[in-house]
């Protein structure tokens, strides 16, 4: 292949992408009137919303040449793509079904809790006292609920204290979580329908 060309499978790549926005569409159609049962669907819809109009962002920004010259529009889509990814990762390890509510509770608290921690240090660094402190307050009703949380408790007291830092939003690693899905049938089985 010349040099001066990119790669056919962009092309490939951007029509799989648009039918996955297609399956996205219809799914989040069809579950449109859903009732969330558990303050983890509403998050999980949230990120569902944010990983498909990234997608639709990327596959509208997208050059539709395969000149060499749009390899930095490319370039730039790969930090949109790692949006998506980090996006996913965060889908995949809330949206587990086999939890028991108990454990959906300590992944959502331990989410909310790397949140408000988040937000928090935001508004310190811009000067916005009264959103830091907001977030601060949300924060230690995080952490209160966690400490009352029998999944949680049961972790070494070093591994809480960590947690409750509110330095990670994960109890696994983020390669735990891809090699606990791929082997997720609720997942297996979507992906292969229509």
């Amino acid at each position: 292949m010349p040099n001066y060309v990119l790669n056919p499978s962009i092309e490939t790549s951007k029509h799989q992408l648009k039918i996955s926005l297609k399956k996205a569409q219809k799914l989040s159609t069809s579950m449109a009137r859903e009732i969330s049962e558990h303050s983890i669907d509403f998050l999980l819809s949230a990120i569902f919303v944010r990983i498909c109009t990234t997608g639709r962002t990327i596959l509208m920004m997208a050059p539709n040449d395969n000149s060499i010259t749009s390899i930095w529009d490319y370039a730039s889509l790969g930090t949109l793509l790692r949006n998506i990814m980090d996006a996913l990762n965060s889908f995949l390890y809330l949206a587990d079904r086999s939890l028991s509510t108990e454990e959906k509770d300590c992944h959502f608290w331990l989410f909310s809790l790397h949140d408000a921690v988040t937000r928090q240090k935001i508004f310190e660094f811009r000067g916005v006292k009264d959103m830091a402190e907001d977030c601060k307050i949300r924060a230690e009703e995080m952490r209160e609920l966690l400490c009352n949380n029998s999944i949680f408790q049961v972790l070494e007291e070093k591994k809480q204290k960590h947690y409750l830092k509110g330095a990670d939003a994960f109890l696994l690693s983020k390669e735990q979580i891809i090699a606990i899905c791929i082997l997720r049938l609720d997942f297996k089985n979507y992906s292969h329908r229509n």
